[in-house]
C-alpha cells in the first residue's frame, strides 16, 4: 500500500537580505504567524501533517522562539523547529545580474521608505554566496526530520511551503493529499489578498507561480541530502516551478496573501491585485473570524 506523509514548511527567518531585522520585528512576525498562518493551519479539515518552522542559527536560544515552541505544544500542533536556515535555494542571493540589481533596489527603497540610511549597510550582503551552505544545512535538517515516526513507513513525502504571514483555505491540505503521488509539484493559481489594516479583501492574480507549491518526493530521495538537492533540478525560485517540474494544479482560491504593512514587497495596491470582494465571509475559510 502506498503511504504519503506531508510536511508543511514555514520559513520564519533567514529569507532575503535582512534575514531577521530585530527582536521587535521577530516578536511582531511571530504574532502575525500565530494569528493568521497558524490559525489557517489549525482550521484544516485534514490535520495529518507535520509543521516545520525554519529559523537561522542566530535565533537558537532566543526566548521568543522557545516561547513559540511552548505555544505549539499547548495547542498540540505536531511541529519541528529547525535552526539550520532555509531548506531551499534563496533567489534573493542569486548572482544573476538582474537579481543583484533588484536586491540592491529593495534595500535602497526600504531605506528611503523607513528614512533609515543605516539599511544601506546591507548592500554588501547581496554579494555573499549564502546558498553555498545549503547541502550541509539540508543534511542536518533532513536527519532530524527522518526521526519522526510518521515518516518511517512513508513512500512519498509531500513537501509544502507557505510563508509565515499567508494563509491556506481550510480544504487545501485535504485537496493536496487527494492528489495521487507522482514525482513533481502540486501548484495553485489565483488566490486572495487581505489587507489587515483596512479590512479589505480582493482577488490575487499573480503573473508567475506563487510561493505555495508542494513538491512530491519519493521518501528515499527526500531524506537523502544528495538526492534531495538533485530533485530540485534547475529550481531557483518558486517562479521556476512550472518550468522545472511536471505539475498538477489545484486551481483557484486555495490561499490568501496577508498585507500587514511590514513587508518589503507585498502591498495591497499591487499589480497582482484584482477586484475588491465585498463578501468577507470568505475569510472564515482561512481562519479569520474577527471581520
Amino acid at each position: 500500500m502506498i503511504r504519503i506523509a506531508q510536511i508543511i514548511m514555514v520559513p520564519m527567518t533567514g529569507v532575503g537580505i535582512h534575514g531577521c531585522r530585530s527582536d521587535d520585528w521577530l516578536a511582531y512576525r511571530l504574532e502575525i504567524f500565530k494569528k493568521y498562518t497558524l490559525e489557517s493551519l489549525r482550521k484544516q479539515t485534514n490535520r495529518n501533517f507535520l509543521l516545520l518552522l525554519t529559523f537561522r542559527p542566530e535565533e537558537e536560544g532566543n526566548p521568543l522562539v522557545y516561547k513559540l515552541g511552548d505555544y505549539m505544544n499547548e495547542i498540540q500542533m505536531p511541529t519541528m523547529i529547525s535552526f539550520n536556515g532555509l531548506m531551499y535555494h534563496d533567489d534573493k542571493f542569486s548572482w544573476r545580474p538582474r537579481s543583484l540589481v533588484m536586491n540592491i533596489g529593495r534595500i535602497v527603497r526600504q531605506a528611503w521608505r523607513e528614512k533609515d540610511l543605516r539599511q544601506l549597510l546591507l548592500i554588501p550582503r547581496v554579494f555573499k554566496r549564502m546558498n553555498s551552505s545549503l547541502p550541509q544545512r539540508l543534511e542536518t535538517t533532513l536527519y532530524e526530520l527522518s526521526r519522526f515516526p510518521q515518516f518511517l513507513d512513508a513512500n512519498y513525502i509531500y513537501f509544502t511551503r507557505i510563508d509565515s504571514d499567508d494563509m491556506f483555505h481550510k480544504e487545501t491540505v485535504a485537496e493536496i493529499q487527494k492528489v495521487p503521488p507522482f514525482e513533481g509539484a502540486i501548484t495553485v493559481t489565483d488566490g486572495y489578498v487581505y489587507n489587515q489594516k483596512t479590512g479589505e479583501l480582493a482577488d490575487w492574480r499573480p503573473k508567475t507561480n506563487p510561493p505555495f507549491q508542494t513538491l512530491v518526493f519519493l521518501a528515499s530521495k527526500f531524506f537523502n541530502p544528495v538526492e534531495h538537492v538533485r530533485a530540485y533540478k534547475d529550481f531557483k525560485s518558486h517562479e521556476d516551478i512550472p518550468k522545472v517540474f511536471k505539475c498538477h494544479d489545484l486551481g483557484k482560491g486555495k490561499y490568501c496573501v496577508l498585507v500587514h504593512g511590514q513587508q518589503i514587497s507585498t502591498i495591497f495596491d499591487h499589480p497582482f491585485r484584482g477586484e475588491i470582494i465585498e463578501d468577507l465571509s470568505i475569510l472564515k475559510n482561512f481562519g479569520i473570524e474577527d471581520t
